[in-house]
C-alpha cells in the first residue's frame, strides 16, 4: 500500500492517528494525503433545503475555518515527524494536503475511491462530530477498505494477522482487497466462533487456500461462551498476540447493528489493536 487517504480534523484522537499513519507510511515509502474530515459543519453533510440562508451562511462560514484548521493540523505533524511535502509526481514516503480548490465538489468517501486505504480514527466518547457517519460513508460509499486505528496499539504491525471470519461476502472481499498485507504477514489466523449461523465455507477452508498460495496461515474455533461475536473475535487476537485485525463490515444491516448491536459496531467503537475493515 502506498496511498493513503488521511481524513482531518481537529479532535482528541486525530493525534493518534496522523501518528500511526507516519510510521506506517515511512515503513511503506508511503504518500500520507491529508484532507478535511466531512463533519457537522460540512455542506454535504448538511441539506442545505432544510436551511435558511442565514443557516447556510454560517454552515459554509464553519466548514471553511474547519478546512482552514485541518491542513494547519496536518500539515505540523506531517513537518514535526520530518516526513517532506511532495509534488503530485513524486514517489516515495512524504505527504500532500488535498484542498478545496482539488477536491471540488467531491465527498470523502468520494475522493477515497483513487487510494489504497483510508486511515480513521476507533469510536468512542473522544470522537469529533460527524466521525461515527463519515467512518461509515467510507465503508459503504468508497468501495475501498478503512484501517480503524485504536489509541492504543501493538508494537507491530502486520507481523500477526487475525481475519474474524463468518464465511460472508463482506469479509471474503475485505480479504481479497487486503492481499498486500497478508502478502507480508509472518502468520495469519482465521478465527470464526462456535455458532456462526453464516452459509459458506470454514475458517479451514479458508485457511488451506491461503496456505496454498504460499501464505503461513492456520484456522482456530473459538467458543462464544456467552460473549458477543466482536468481543469474542477481539479477545481471541489478544490471545494470540496479534497487531491487526480483518473484519467484514456490516455483514448484517446497519440499521439492524443500530437497534441491536452487531459485531460491526461492537469492534468500532472498542478495538484494541488495528483493525482492516471493507463492506
Amino acid at each position: 500500500m502506498k496511498n493513503f487517504l488521511i481524513p482531518t480534523f481537529p479532535s482528541n484522537t486525530i493525534g493518534d492517528v496522523l501518528s500511526f499513519a507516519i510510521e506506517l507510511g515511512r515503513r511503506n515509502g508511503a504518500r500520507l494525503s491529508g484532507i478535511a474530515a466531512d463533519g457537522l459543519f460540512s455542506p454535504a453533510a448538511t441539506p442545505i433545503q432544510f436551511v435558511g440562508e442565514a443557516d447556510v451562511a454560517y454552515i459554509q462560514a464553519r466548514a471553511a475555518e474547519n478546512e482552514v484548521e485541518s491542513e494547519k493540523l496536518f500539515i505540523s505533524h506531517m513537518t514535526a515527524a520530518g516526513a517532506p511535502r511532495l509534488a503530485p509526481e513524486e514517489t516515495g514516503f512524504g505527504f500532500d494536503w488535498i484542498g478545496r480548490d482539488e477536491r471540488g465538489s467531491l465527498s470523502v468517501p468520494e475522493q477515497a475511491r483513487a487510494y489504497d486505504v483510508t486511515i480513521v480514527s476507533r469510536r468512542g466518547k473522544d470522537a469529533a462530530p460527524g466521525q461515527a457517519a463519515l467512518l461509515d460513508d467510507c465503508l459503504f460509499e468508497s468501495g475501498r477498505p478503512i484501517l480503524v486505528v485504536p489509541p492504543e496499539r501493538p508494537q507491530t504491525f502486520g507481523d500477526h494477522i487475525v481475519i474474524a471470519w463468518n464465511a460472508s461476502s463482506e469479509t471474503a472481499r475485505t480479504v481479497a482487497l487486503g492481499s498486500r498485507l497478508l502478502n507480508g504477514a509472518k502468520k495469519i489466523t482465521v478465527v470464526e466462533t462456535d455458532s456462526s449461523n453464516s452459509t459458506g465455507p470454514t475458517a479451514a477452508a479458508l485457511a488451506r487456500n491461503l496456505a496454498r498460495n504460499g501464505l503461513p496461515a492456520d484456522f482456530h474455533t473459538t467458543p462464544l461462551a456467552g460473549r458477543s461475536a466482536g468481543q469474542a473475535f477481539l479477545d481471541e487476537a489478544q490471545r494470540l498476540g496479534a497487531d491487526i485485525l480483518f473484519k467484514g463490515a456490516y455483514t448484517q444491516s446497519r440499521l439492524r447493528q443500530m437497534v441491536f448491536g452487531g459485531a460491526t459496531a461492537h469492534l468500532l467503537s472498542h478495538v484494541t489493536l488495528p483493525m482492516f475493515m471493507a463492506n
